[in-house]
């Protein structure tokens, strides 16, 4: 069931994607436009099949591979040979897991400053997202922003290690971020990192209060929410106004923190949207796709 409805959100937000289902013998990796690439176990162990996941999972492809669970930690060899290949792994550990395959754009490198970036944030707060939630993000940043124009949103930068990971995406997809962050200290950080891993000519970090701020335009293609938390649904209601139709919207904390983000799930899982909560790490992750009043006027012939 999670599997289904993630997949669904995934080809809700990028209109014409195709299911490449490399577990069929009928599969064909020469599908052009966007997709999304079923994989298993069995193709990630098996080399002639994996090379075929490598090529079909391109840098605007993402893939989906069910029942990962944990098997994949008790054959790092797997994860070695994704590595070898140019690919990535999130997982998603909520039910019988999965993993959202992706090609990775940035180097080893880039990972250890991320990584240190993480550390730092640990270190003086704000607690970070995961290694393993930054790796989604990216994924899905990059698959969104491959095959639709607009700018992507974050609220809340923090000291930047999500934000590093969305700006990366973007500006291998010629996309721009705009991240705001309501501490001018805090914003200062993330700005120099940016600009010592060449990031910043695509990310630009408001000091402001993201509640507010008018975007000016309705472009927002995807957005990350992960600022003060009983706030998620102000940050929500704000950026309503600039979201294009199937939008995708990212919450974090919403398995860890319910009691504070009631009202943002409230709206999310109202029909103006169609969500889903997964746990990318413990502190979970809600995905949403804007149905706007589309999604209003279907509940309402429904009945």
């Amino acid at each position: 069931m999670l599997l289904s409805e993630v997949i669904e959100l995934l080809s809700m937000s990028v209109e014409g994607a195709r299911i490449v289902d490399l577990c069929s013998e009928r599969a064909s990796v020469s599908v052009e436009g966007p997709r999304i690439v079923l994989a298993d176990m069995e193709c990630l162990s098996r080399v002639e099949l994996l090379d075929a996941v490598a090529q079909c999972v391109d840098s605007a492809s993402i893939g989906v591979v069910p029942d990962l669970g944990l098997r994949i930690y008790l054959r790092p060899s797997i994860l070695r040979d994704l590595h070898d290949r140019g690919l990535g792994v999130a997982q998603v550990f909520s039910g019988l897991g999965m993993g959202i395959v992706y090609r990775r754009g940035y180097n080893d490198e880039f990972a250890r400053r991320a990584v240190e970036v993480w550390r730092e944030s640990v270190a003086k707060g704000p607690m970070p997202i995961s290694v393993n939630t930054a790796k989604t993000l990216y994924a899905l940043t990059k698959f969104v922003t491959s095959w639709r124009r607009g700018r992507v949103v974050e609220v809340g930068s923090g000291l930047g290690f999500s934000t590093l990971f969305m700006a990366y995406a973007c500006r291998e997809t010629g996309c721009r971020l705009l991240s705001f962050e309501v501490r001018e200290d805090r914003a200062r950080y993330v700005e120099s990192v940016l600009r010592e891993l060449g990031l910043d000519e695509c990310t630009e970090i408001v000091i402001a209060d993201a509640k507010s701020f008018d975007l000016g335009s309705r472009d927002v293609v995807l957005a990350f929410i992960d600022g003060a938390k009983e706030e998620y649904h102000e940050y929500l209601l704000n950026l309503e106004k600039f979201l294009t139709k199937r939008a995708i919207v990212l919450a974090h904390n919403t398995l860890s923190h319910p009691h504070l983000v009631s009202k943002y799930i409230e709206l999310v899982y109202s029909p103006r949207y169609r969500s889903v909560t997964v746990a990318t790490d413990p502190a979970g992750l809600t995905l949403s796709i804007y149905l706007g009043t589309e999604g209003v006027n279907a509940s309402s012939g429904a009945l």
